[in-house]
């Protein structure tokens, strides 16, 4: 449940090689804080070393980053094909952060969320550091055991579209954890109200929306010719039926 009274905070962790993930989690949090907070009562903030740390000493720097770290609701992770640089207790920042947060997760399973993406884009072998891939792959390897669910993706089109949809769902369910704890809504299906029924339900078919139109966008990036753009727009508009139809409906 969200700890942090009316924001949800998501620490955002990896090496230096997913910079545009990273950029694409923030775009996503301000983009449905922009759409929802007013509505929802609760919002969203990216956590990130960068903008929640400052300069110090410590024992060493990862140490030094995880006690400025603020308390987060959900932790996550995104790997490519750099592990990152060891610490002194893992074999990178990106593990011990983890790790920290995994170790809060069995402490207090509902206290925290744990959301992990592997990017599988293509690389040249001439930029492949085998060591790091490696450390990557055996990191991979040791989610599922834990209990772990991660999510691959092959570019960052793909990824700003399931990060929009996974966020937007994450946001909804700490809304109802949130409203349940207060006594005020248990859950979607006990709603008594049918306006909040409806509301709550055009917040899934946007968020599946604007995750159709962002993929056409990709795809449009990738058509040749005159054709390739004709069946790109077709399938657009196949992915845009249901969700249109149902949005429809429910004004109606």
């Amino acid at each position: 449940m969200v700890q942090t009274g009316d924001i949800l905070k998501v620490f955002v962790s990896s090496p230096s090689d997913v910079t545009s993930e990273r950029l694409a989690v923030i775009e996503a949090i301000e983009e449905t804080n922009r759409t929802w907070s007013d509505f929802l009562g609760v919002r969203m903030e990216a956590i990130t070393w960068e903008s929640h740390c400052r300069p110090g000493v410590d024992a060493d720097v990862q140490q030094l980053i995880n006690k400025q770290l603020p308390n987060y609701d959900i932790y996550l992770g995104i790997l490519w094909q750099r592990f990152g640089t060891p610490t002194p207790r893992f074999g990178s920042g990106t593990e011990e952060e983890f790790e920290i947060a995994y170790r809060k997760y069995t402490e207090n399973p509902v206290g925290i969320g744990i959301m992990f993406y592997f990017k599988d884009e293509p690389v040249h072998p001439s930029k492949i550091d085998s060591v790091q891939l490696a450390k990557v792959q055996e990191f991979r390897k040791q989610l599922g055991p834990k209990g772990i669910l991660y999510w691959n993706f092959e570019s960052v089109g793909e990824f700003r579209q399931l990060i929009r949809i996974h966020l937007s769902k994450e946001l909804q369910k700490h809304t109802h954890k949130s409203t349940a704890s207060n006594g005020n809504i248990p859950d979607l299906e006990s709603l008594k109200d049918e306006s909040e029924k409806r509301a709550y339900a055009l917040f899934e078919i946007i968020s599946t929306h604007y995750a159709a139109l962002e993929e056409h966008e990709d795809l449009l990036g990738t058509v040749d010719g005159f054709e390739d753009f004709i069946n790109a727009t077709d399938l657009l508009c196949d992915r845009l039926e249901p969700t249109v139809g149902a949005f429809t409906s429910l004004l109606h």
